[in-house]
């Protein structure tokens, strides 16, 4: 299950992560843990209700991103719910973003962090910050669930 609290072995298997509105977000591995500060995520997951259990970090923030207005989220925070519903994996994620991103322009997206910080944009800000997203970088590859798939090649002789 790539959305468990596990160790990756990225030499074997793909990285699933999802970018919204330019943040991106990925399941929280083992292997993340040296990398991140802000937080002491290993006492995180470290307490008997959270082991084994998915937690999204936010690993980037793009300076086209809406949501980098006020400075308010960064890498290493854990992203909790997107306008009240809770996500706790990739695929709730997908969902919630999806039905927020169906709504009128003017609806505003909140996504909250697990300490308590919240930062927003409406629709519209978001399509803006998208359509930016993919003519700075010639791809539509900031945008959206994404996988990259590893290559494993096992050399005989």
């Amino acid at each position: 299950d790539h959305n468990m609290y596990r160790r990756r072995h990225v030499d074997v298997e793909g990285i699933d992560y999802m970018v919204i509105g330019g943040v991106f977000v990925i399941p929280l591995a083992i292997n993340h843990l040296p990398f991140f500060t802000k937080q002491d995520l290993n006492v995180l997951m470290s307490r008997p209700s959270s082991r084994h259990r998915s937690v999204l970090l936010v690993t980037n923030i793009l300076p086209e991103s809406s949501y980098n207005e006020g400075n308010s989220i960064g890498a290493s925070d854990i992203l909790v719910s997107v306008n009240n519903e809770i996500v706790t994996d990739l695929h709730e994620l997908q969902r919630a973003w999806s039905s927020q991103l169906n709504q009128s322009d003017d609806h505003v997206v909140t996504l909250r962090m697990r300490d308590g910080t919240i930062t927003s944009a409406t629709v519209a800000d978001i399509v803006k910050t998208d359509r930016l997203i993919a003519e700075t970088y010639k791809s539509e590859e900031y945008i959206g669930f994404r996988h990259i798939p590893t290559h494993f090649q096992s050399s005989t002789r």
